[in-house]
């Protein structure tokens, strides 16, 4: 077996959830297969590069272009959903009485 990551079940919902992923950040100064390795230690930083470019272009795309502007999103999403969730919980109440 080559790792619990690679099961069938676990691939599949990795390919199904691929939209919703962040990207995988490998953490260089805890991972024991970069300490080991300097091939890995260069693919894992070049992966990590591209994968926080690939994500900052995605903030891009949606409208994003400060760090003010994303946290300002960020709050606005909160607090809608939470607005969400009180509406939601106050009509699951009132179809329980």
């Amino acid at each position: 077996m080559i790792g619990e990551n690679y099961t069938e079940e676990r691939i599949k919902v990795r390919i199904l959830n691929k939209e919703k992923e962040l990207g995988n950040i490998i953490d260089i100064k805890k991972n024991e297969k970069v300490k080991s390795s300097k091939g890995y230690e260069r693919w894992a930083t070049k992966h990590n590069l591209k994968t926080a470019a690939s994500k900052l272009i995605e903030i891009r795309d949606r409208g994003f272009n400060s760090m003010e502007e994303l946290e300002h999103g960020i709050s606005r999403i909160s607090i809608e959903k939470n607005e969400l969730k009180r509406e939601f919980d106050k009509l699951s109440w009132e179809q329980k009485r």
